[in-house]
């Protein structure tokens, strides 16, 4: 039996990325914050916006997991693309640790999110219920129609 946690998740040092963010070696760094399965979510600093002050780090899927083998190459599924970013300000007190935690987690939830809503659509079951669902809009669109005329 195997007992070891399946997911991995790494907690980023605020203050390391603010010590660290103007040293070009750092630029280079990537982390691996969240990891399930085939899914990984990575974070890097994406650029410095140095008129309003603010450090991008870019939070996305880690392209490997959603590749497909096209007929002669690796062509990426677009749709799968998920990033996102948050800005950490440079010299603001008021920004705490706790909410560069929650923008941390907020961004990989809303990948995970919409990674899921995604690999839902596939499913044979989701594509018959949207069927069942738009033949019942227009049900419902011939229905009002019929009484609107019956009104005049």
């Amino acid at each position: 039996m195997n007992t070891q946690i399946s997911t991995q998740l790494v907690r980023l040092d605020l203050d390391e990325i603010l010590k660290n963010y103007i040293k070009r070696e750092f630029w280079q760094k990537k982390w691996t914050i969240f990891k399930h399965g085939k899914i990984e979510i990575m974070a890097y600093i994406s650029y410095i916006d140095v008129g309003n002050q603010k450090i991008c780090l870019a939070i996305e899927p880690k392209a490997a997991w959603y590749k497909k083998t096209g007929t002669n190459k690796e062509t990426y599924i677009s749709q799968y693309v998920y990033d996102t970013s948050i800005y950490i300000p440079i010299d603001n007190p008021e920004y705490t640790k706790q909410h560069f935690s929650n923008q941390i987690l907020g961004s990989c939830l809303t990948i995970i999110n919409n990674i899921e809503k995604s690999l839902v659509k596939k499913y044979a079951e989701y594509k018959h219920a949207r069927k069942l669902q738009e033949e019942e809009e227009e049900r419902l669109e011939v229905l009002l129609k019929n009484s609107w005329t019956s009104i005049q």
